[in-house]
């Protein structure tokens, strides 16, 4: 997850991530709080009358807890859950826009990744969530049929009546690579056409950032530090650097790993990230940022680049995805590497 923000001045950004001129700055900074999608969603901003700016941000609030009544695999009732119900009868079902979109933007990270981001895990997504409760692996048995219903061709999608199908019986789909990012994006829209361009929304590891704060060059955002699971006297001197900061505005970013979401059973510690292709959790400790364009794509590759790893995750980058990405891995001996894209840290 993103460790913390906060507003201070720092040099601007580069192109894919562009910083605002400096402004006349309004008068009133507002911040709302409220459970959502699981998690806790921040929306900070800023304008010239407090009563109206704290309406702008309850109703950007009140739109995310709208898209998860659309989104969440958790709700019986959600839109999601209907559609999945209806894996393998055949028919088209017509969807909303909003999962429309998760879906296929979905789909295709699947196809670019080659099933390392894959929108039908959620059978061993299921699995891994009652490990983590129970502290128990979940059986073999019961893991090998799970993985057979994981397939995201299963997926099949028509833009032009704006619908989908699953293909198979039993394919489950679960967006929780994606959702919380595409729910930030979505409420700093909504903020912008309220007339609040300077905003921020923080969704747990995910943050959709707009204008910077008044008399700044950008938000500040402190990335999170792995930190080594030995004695102290074990750990390697330059293993645990303070955390580094970023400048950043107008673009999204997200960070996926397992800080705070594992389970150790028999003495291997799992992350909360499953490979879709073996469906078995992560087990090297690791972090990865990636700056984006927008939340909705910062949020999904960071999921699936976790899964990939540096060589392989980086090889996949082209130009046009306008992403930046930093790995931070602790090896085997308990050293902290970083690789990152060209320009990572000059930001």
């Amino acid at each position: 997850m993103i460790a913390s923000w906060t507003t201070v001045s720092l040099a601007g950004t580069n192109s894919r991530c562009q910083s605002a001129s400096l402004t006349e700055p309004p008068s009133h900074r507002v911040e709302l709080s409220a459970p959502r999608m699981g998690t806790t969603f921040t929306v900070i901003l800023y304008g010239p009358q407090p009563d109206d700016a704290r309406r702008a941000a309850q109703e950007a609030l009140d739109h995310v807890e709208t898209l998860n009544a659309i989104l969440s695999d958790y709700d019986p009732e959600s839109e999601l859950m209907a559609f999945r119900g209806r894996a393998g009868d055949g028919a088209w079902v017509e969807l909303s826009q909003p999962l429309f979109e998760c879906l296929s933007r979905s789909r295709e990270l699947a196809e670019r990744t080659g099933g390392a981001f894959d929108p039908t895990a959620a059978p061993v997504i299921r699995l891994w969530r009652r490990a983590r409760r129970t502290g128990e692996r979940p059986r073999e048995d019961l893991l090998r049929d799970a993985r057979e219903r994981v397939d995201w061709r299963a997926l099949e999608l028509d833009p032009g009546r704006r619908a989908g199908r699953l293909t198979r019986e039993r394919v489950g789909v679960d967006l929780g690579g994606i959702a919380k990012g595409y729910a930030a994006d979505a409420a700093h829209r909504l903020l912008v056409e309220r007339g609040y361009p300077c905003c921020l929304v923080a969704a747990s590891g995910d943050l959709r950032l707009g204008d910077p704060p008044p008399g700044q060059n950008g938000w500040i955002v402190a990335l999170e530090t792995l930190k080594p699971m030995t004695t102290p006297s074990a750990i390697v001197a330059d293993s645990a650097p303070p955390p580094p900061t970023l400048s950043l505005s107008r673009c999204g970013i997200s960070t996926s790993g397992d800080a705070e979401q594992f389970v150790v059973i028999d003495g291997v510690r799992y992350s909360h990230i499953i490979d879709p292709r073996t469906g078995e959790p992560l087990t090297t400790r690791m972090s990865v940022t990636v700056i984006a364009p927008d939340a909705t794509t910062s949020d999904s590759w960071a999921t699936a680049l976790a899964v990939l790893g540096p060589e392989k995750g980086l090889a996949l980058l082209r130009p046009e995805d306008r992403l930046d990405v930093r790995f931070a891995i602790l090896d085997d001996q308990n050293r902290l590497r970083i690789t990152t894209t060209p320009g990572f840290g000059d930001r």
